[in-house]
């Protein structure tokens, strides 16, 4: 209670970590109650057991879906590419693998900005041209 009603009080200050964590448990927490407590009714509860037997088979498409994106991430990384960021959407991300592993998810969901050239790579070709 005490996160609601400081949450609607500071609403649009910056949240930590710690706040966005526990906003999200408890989002999850109230819609799981919820659910429960809709089982009881009969169309709910065919509905609610065909929900968690898809969610149960997603889980292998999820782990196999990850590692892809994860693999090419490191292909990318091996391969000296770098994180094409016009719009600075990944400015507060520090690792540079976490952001090409952003923009191979970005690539495998249709965006359309291919990872450019590393720039230390990018100088290393140039001094060698010359």
């Amino acid at each position: 209670m005490f996160l609601f009603i400081r949450k609607l009080t500071t609403q649009f200050s910056s949240d930590s970590g710690l706040e966005i964590f526990l906003s999200a448990a408890i989002l999850f927490l109230s819609i799981y109650k919820v659910l429960y407590f809709v089982r009881i009714y009969e169309g709910a509860s065919t509905f609610l057991t065909m929900v968690g037997c898809v969610v149960a088979d997603l889980k292998y498409f999820i782990l196999i879906s990850v590692s892809l994106i994860f693999g090419v991430a490191k292909i990318y990384q091996v391969l000296h590419m770098g994180v094409n960021d016009p719009d600075q959407v990944y400015s507060q991300i520090g690792s540079d693998f976490i952001k090409l592993f952003m923009q191979t998810y970005k690539l495998s969901s249709g965006d359309k900005t291919p990872p450019a050239l590393d720039t230390q790579m990018a100088n290393r070709l140039k001094g060698s041209a010359s």
